[in-house]
């Protein structure tokens, strides 16, 4: 019998009422983690009906780091704000500035939130933190599962919503695309972009749980991060060697620079993601002279994709900025997330429930926000009111919406689907090694 990884080579206590899903017609054992940063374990049940012994990835008392929900929340406030503040008043060809109508101008918040931006390449860091967490001790079934419960149940309520009220503002007719998170657009709503780009991180880290979730796997994922980001590093120094000069590797670096099949193959973002497996093996091991060494290396390109969006951006609104400020906030974020993951740190307990609350509004909030908000500023701005009051209530509400997804009606379609997902796998004659409905941590985010 092969364990699994997270517990290999430790002891198992025997207890006949570990946490849990029970075990049918058996005895349940409960062993613990090797990862003094995440208490977890596994679940063995010895069923009498059946001679073959099942084993389940179960967590324990997972860490959590409520200081990333923290994170996570302010980086899509801050895509938020640049939407509402500086995009739906500065480019005409926006989606922003087509549906809210252009008519709320901000140019004293323009400084300071015309770099919002930013918080995409804040989520790309965490995504590969966290999934380089989750993968951990899942088995590939498992992990498509927790991905898929994590992803589709909160997309398919906000791109719903965004087809019902936003119908008649010619977005609604991709919905169909964004209800399956198709890599290619146009979506219902544009910050589906992303989703493209996570999807495509997440089938790497599959192709590498399917060739084995061993002790093995860690280095596996660390030298998909080295991959990576050489291969990021490598584009985006030809990039910035091309704009130095004049002839066809400029224009053609110009003209793909936002080339979707890059992006899915994750030249440009790539490096964002190896940076967070790379805090994520930090958060284990500690912050030793090699990992640090290596964490720096991998913010040249990022720094270099900052840059060059910022680039990329002031040729499109017109609006002169320099990088300095956007790579400033985008450092400044990851001084805060080294510093909520550092290795021996405790759980965060004191006010953990609230925090981890925002974190799992920040997705809804980040499908809703740009279609839905900017119409409401419209709305708002064509009833009279005064445009801060306008863009107060505006966020105010969109944070309600998220809330509502998150708490209410999220969780319920999740277990709908984790239901379908289960009766699914026991269609098959043997079934499928998929973890206890319930065991999936809602903190994996994407």
């Amino acid at each position: 019998m092969k364990a699994d990884p997270v517990n290999a080579g430790d002891g198992f206590a025997a207890n006949r009422n570990p946490p849990g899903p029970p075990c049918q017609g058996g005895v349940r054992i409960a062993g613990p983690s090797p990862d003094k940063g995440r208490t977890g374990g596994v679940a063995v049940c010895f069923s009498r009906q059946s001679p073959l012994i099942t084993m389940t990835s179960t967590p324990i008392h997972a860490r959590h780091f409520a200081e990333l929900d923290v994170l996570r929340f302010v980086a899509a406030v801050a895509v938020m704000l640049f939407h509402f503040t500086f995009l739906a008043w500065v480019m005409p060809e926006s989606t922003a500035y087509r549906l809210s109508g252009g008519v709320l101008h901000f140019p004293e918040l323009a400084p300071w939130t015309g770099a919002g931006w930013i918080g995409v390449q804040v989520f790309f860091v965490i995504s590969g933190f966290v999934i380089a967490y989750s993968a951990e001790g899942a088995s590939l079934a498992s992990f498509l599962r927790s991905r898929a419960l994590r992803l589709l149940p909160a997309a398919w309520v906000c791109a719903s919503a965004t087809f019902l009220i936003a119908a008649g503002s010619g977005v609604a007719g991709d919905y169909l695309r964004s209800l399956v998170l198709s890599p290619v657009g146009p979506w219902v709503d544009p910050s589906y972009w992303t989703l493209g780009i996570e999807l495509s991180f997440y089938g790497l880290v599959a192709l590498l749980i399917a060739c084995g979730n061993d002790h093995r796997l860690p280095n596996r994922i660390h030298r998909l991060a080295w991959v990576l980001g050489v291969a990021s590093a490598a584009y985006w120094l030809l990039f910035w060697l091309a704009q130095a000069g004049e002839g066809e590797w400029r224009t053609f670096f110009l003209q793909h620079q936002e080339d979707r099949r890059l992006q899915l193959l994750l030249l440009p973002h790539g490096s964002f993601f190896a940076l967070g497996i790379c805090l994520r093996r930090a958060s284990r091991q500690g912050f030793t002279p090699v990992l640090v060494a290596i964490c720096a290396a991998l913010m040249l390109p990022c720094m270099a994709q900052i840059a060059a969006h910022n680039a990329l951006a002031v040729a499109k609104t017109g609006v002169a900025s320099g990088a300095a400020y956007p790579i400033g906030l985008w450092l400044a974020a990851m001084a805060f997330m080294v510093a909520a993951i550092r290795p021996g740190g405790a759980a965060s307990t004191v006010g953990a429930g609230r925090l981890r609350a925002l974190g799992l509004m920040t997705y809804p909030l980040y499908l809703l926000h740009q279609v839905l908000g900017c119409l409401l500023l419209g709305v708002l701005a064509g009833w009279g009111l005064e445009r801060y009051t306008t863009l107060a209530c505006t966020v105010l509400v969109m944070m309600a919406l998220g809330a509502l997804v998150s708490v209410g009606i999220e969780p319920w379609l999740r277990r709908r689907l984790d239901g379908c997902i289960a009766a699914v796998a026991t269609a098959f004659p043997s079934g499928l090694p998929l973890p206890a409905r319930g065991a999936i941590r809602r903190e994996d985010a994407p």
